[in-house]
């Protein structure tokens, strides 16, 4: 199956950046099997729950030496900025002992974010939260995911981020991506686009026709007007659940002049309660870390840990 799978790909035309996702997915595929046949094997499938997800959107441009081409259509942008192409990802959950039957299949348009997995798990295990966990970020979705709640959570904060090289421009010049309810606010952020044909022909990720998606995170800023000319910072409010897509920029629109200056009032809440973000940071701390990586045959452990002790 999984090889005809990768034939009607070639058949269909993808290229080989496309082609070596769809066999890096086959990969994570077969070992999520292994964990089923294992779990399934030793009498644990009905008490567990599995829930397979994406970090983030697909990265669209190619023609890097080891790129895995990803596509997120039919939404906008990818992996390295905040439309819904880069945030909106993939995700499933397997639980034979825990959904009802009228609950398989159904589908969960909550809004939830990665650091809610670990309190839903929590509740799912019935541990008590204790107090220094009563501080997280995340909530807990079981209840919400099986239908028999609304989703816990109604805002997400995705970016703060006012210092770039080190330096720090101030609140007033910050990237910013947040969303509220139905809306979504992004400040000084890049103007994507969609990659509707990723897999079908090759965005470049370098030369003068580079796409914005690659090249235009938000740590790019401030790098040189070259570069702020191929991104085009600036400033969108989306509907996302009458505008998904990320089509119709309502960032200018007088009428809703009074709900942007309500979004920027609670990011201005988040930011005095809860905002840090390190001037000193240097990338010799993260070669360090990838040295400690290659050392113990590609694998994290504890810092200064020999892999054999961290084994016991």
């Amino acid at each position: 199956t999984h090889q005809k799978y990768v034939h009607t790909l070639k058949h269909q035309g993808s290229d080989a950046d496309r082609l070596r996702t769809a066999m890096a997915m086959l990969v994570i595929d077969n070992s999520v099997d292994k964990v089923v046949q294992n779990l399934e094997a030793y009498g644990m499938l009905s008490s567990s729950v599995i829930v397979v997800h994406s970090d983030n959107g697909g990265v669209p441009c190619g023609d890097t030496e080891n790129n895995m081409q990803g596509s997120n259509y039919p939404l906008r942008g990818g992996k390295f900025n905040y439309f819904e192409g880069g945030l909106r990802v993939p995700a499933m959950v397997f639980a034979p002992g825990y959904l009802t039957t009228d609950q398989k299949g159904t589908r969960y348009a909550g809004l939830m974010h990665h650091v809610d997995l670990y309190t839903t798990f929590m509740a799912i295990a019935e541990i008590e939260v204790n107090h220094d966990e009563m501080v997280l970020d995340g909530f807990d979705h079981w209840d919400a995911i099986r239908g028999l709640a609304p989703s816990p959570r109604n805002e997400i904060v995705f970016n703060i981020n006012q210092v770039f090289n080190n330096v720090d421009y101030g609140f007033e010049n910050a990237s910013i991506a947040y969303r509220y309810g139905d809306m979504k606010l992004l400040m000084f952020h890049a103007n994507d686009t969609w990659y509707d044909e990723a897999g079908f022909i090759t965005y470049s990720s370098t030369g003068s026709d580079q796409c914005v998606e690659r090249s235009c995170s938000t740590s790019e800023r401030y790098v040189s007007a070259w570069k702020d000319n191929l991104c085009g910072w600036g400033h969108f409010l989306f509907n996302i659940t009458a505008d998904p897509m990320e089509s119709v920029n309502l960032y200018y629109e007088p009428k809703y002049q009074r709900e942007l200056d309500r979004l920027m009032e609670k990011v201005k809440n988040h930011h005095r309660n809860g905002y840090w973000q390190s001037k000193n940071w240097q990338y010799s701390a993260s070669h360090a870390a990838m040295t400690e990586f290659y050392n113990h045959d590609n694998y994290v452990v504890p810092w200064n840990c020999p892999l054999a002790a961290s084994e016991n």
